[in-house]
């Protein structure tokens, strides 16, 4: 049966493939790949290698109800396996390729079903780790702390979110924590290591009665400053209340700018991800009613300077594309990943869920390519009949894209890996 799923995978979404005029097999190639095993698997993040021989993916493999361990897949240019490592009793979320190797960003997690206090059971530590290209792994940090009450000593749980790399060649690690004590929030993190892993600078970053919720990637800006994207929010009673946060600060400073969207809207702008291209970055996210209901994808710019550009936005439906009234729904989506494309624009790959005017059933992958000012330019869906969720989008060295994430059929999930031309066409 997991066989015939992932025949059935590959030749819908070969399928569902069109547009191909200006597709150019002799140098485009494409491929759909799967990655599995006896338990579940979850697609996080794929890219090219620094040496352009292959692509890098990192996923986590659910073990049981508690146990997680982390996947690092290393392959060809086709996307064949050419090794494979577990890092045990964790969670990755971002994966950097450099030269002599990769940096994984996740948390260690502790678990401990006799703690005595329901808050220590699971706990998490942020860690960056440092892979040769075989592997092995040569460095890592891990990033701690506990909070001494009058009768207990309880963990602080730290998540690592992205990494980049500096001008002088520290590593800027970003990430969030949450106190255990009291009605604390979650706050974001970045501390800059230098190449040996040890402790140059550290900042957190603290929005009054608000959680950070990171996006999975952080920048060094033109002038030296750092700028990602969080998810300002709360929730109450399974309903949330939730907006963009660009954060733009020096290195080891305070906020030069912390520029909102959405703040004062009814429904809730969650961010997953911002890309750099040319002078501009691109957010994408999802707009959606505080049940997550009627969502559709949103997109905007942001300059280098961390201020949100005015008018740039832009929202989009899976059934009609580009809306001129953003709370329209046709059909249910996310948008999950976004990449800057050589061409100065961006593709954003989000999910849909399939009605019975589009999608092949469940949930499918809709990529949306727009220009420089968020215009849209053209349209892919990808997808089978169980449920496909892209997590990242990159573009690769010949201009196609490749794009990351996980099948599920029929409870069984799976890593897919799928490059396509640079229109996200499969072509042969």
């Amino acid at each position: 049966m997991r066989v015939v799923a992932i025949i059935l995978l590959a030749a819908s979404i070969f399928c569902s493939c069109r547009k191909f005029d200006d597709a150019n097999p002799s140098s485009l190639s494409s491929f759909i790949r799967l990655y599995e095993g006896t338990v579940g698997y979850k697609g996080i993040m794929a890219t090219e290698t620094e040496s352009k021989d292959g692509y890098i993916i990192v996923g986590n493999v659910q073990k049981n109800i508690q146990e997680t361990d982390a996947i690092v897949i290393k392959t060809d240019i086709l996307g064949n396996t050419v090794w494979q490592q577990t890092i045990s009793n964790s969670v990755v979320s971002f994966v950097e390729p450099v030269s002599d190797g990769y940096l994984i960003v996740g948390d260690r997690i502790d678990f401990d079903p006799n703690a005595s206090q329901i808050s220590e059971i699971s706990n998490t530590d942020a860690q960056l780790i440092k892979m040769d290209l075989d592997g092995n792994i040569v460095q890592q940090f891990i990033r701690k702390d506990s909070v001494i009450t009058s009768t207990d000593t309880l963990r602080v749980d730290y998540h690592g979110s992205a990494v980049t790399i500096d001008q002088a060649g520290n590593l800027i690690l970003l990430g969030s924590f949450k106190n255990p004590v009291g009605n604390s929030f979650e706050r974001s993190f970045v501390v800059a290591l230098d190449p040996t892993f040890q402790v140059v600078w550290s900042q957190s970053y603290l929005l009054q009665n608000r959680d950070y919720i990171n996006s999975r990637s952080i920048y060094v800006t033109p002038s030296s400053n750092l700028i990602w994207a969080s998810t300002a929010f709360v929730s109450s009673q399974n309903l949330s209340d939730a907006y963009l946060s660009v954060l733009y600060t020096g290195e080891n400073s305070t906020f030069k700018n912390n520029d909102l969207f959405g703040e004062n809207d009814t429904r809730s702008h969650l961010v997953s991800g911002i890309s750099e291209s040319g002078f501009n970055y691109g957010v994408v996210g999802t707009y959606a009613e505080s049940n997550g209901q009627n969502a559709n994808i949103y997109f905007l710019l942001v300059s280098s300077t961390g201020t949100i550009i005015s008018g740039s936005e832009r929202y989009f439906d899976g059934a009609t594309i580009e809306l001129t009234d953003r709370d329209a729904s046709e059909s249910q989506d996310e948008g999950k990943a976004i990449t800057g494309t050589n061409d100065g624009g961006f593709v954003i790959a989000g999910a849909l869920t399939s009605t019975p005017s589009v999608g092949n059933g469940g949930k499918d992958v809709i990529l949306i390519k727009v220009d420089a000012f968020g215009n849209h330019i053209w349209n892919q869906l990808i997808g089978g009949s169980g449920d496909e969720e892209a997590n990242s989008i990159s573009e690769t060295s010949d201009g196609g894209l490749l794009i990351c994430g996980t099948n599920n059929v029929n409870g069984l999930s799976s890593i897919f890996l799928i490059k396509t031309s640079k229109r996200g066409e499969i072509v042969n």
